[in-house]
């Protein structure tokens, strides 16, 4: 009975990937992004196997946040209406993740210092919340930007391809540093 009406509200399978790929893509490229930001420094005083583990301990993490991100944007979309989430996934998932992932690195990279950061939160939230609705209105209204996402969201279906594997070769070189 569960999975009939977990069928009924979820999207089904080849809906979710590419929004994950989008999910991916963000995540996985700030850390990236992060990770050779400083790189550089971490040379000066670390070894070669323990900048290689920052990174496979980086993908892990990555792999539990962009998975949490998708069963938030799932749950969200078991919750909503079908007709709001559920039967245009792909566009409005795509569009929503793009705004608040977005935002949150906006966010965190122009405001590193903590008296900033709780000025600034809540009317930051707020912008971040009525821009991925103005997204989600758009998205409904201009098949233009229907099939601009859907095509951005198909393309980032590349990245499953590297980051996974990248991923998995992580989780084998953690599970062999914490077993020895």
């Amino acid at each position: 009975m569960l999975t009939r009406i977990l069928s009924r509200r979820l999207p089904g399978f080849h809906d979710i990937l590419p929004v994950y790929a989008v999910v991916v893509f963000m995540v996985y490229g700030w850390t990236l992004f992060t990770y050779f930001r400083y790189l550089h420094y971490w040379i000066d005083f670390l070894n070669v196997s323990e900048i290689f583990a920052i990174f496979c301990y980086s993908m892990l993490a990555d792999l539990a946040e962009s998975l949490f991100i998708l069963f938030v944007l799932l749950g969200i979309c078991a919750i909503l209406p079908p007709q709001f989430l559920k039967d245009r996934f792909v566009v409005r998932g795509t569009l929503a993740v793009i705004c608040v992932l977005g935002s949150i690195l906006v966010f965190l990279n122009d405001f590193p210092d903590l008296n900033d950061y709780l000025l600034t939160l809540l009317p930051w939230t707020a912008a971040t919340i009525f821009v991925a609705a103005l997204a989600a209105f758009v998205s409904a209204r201009s098949g233009f930007v229907a099939r601009a996402v859907m095509w951005l969201s198909d393309s980032m279906i590349i990245f499953l391809y590297i980051f996974m594997p990248v991923t998995a070769l992580s989780f084998v070189v953690v599970l062999f540093r914490n077993l020895a």
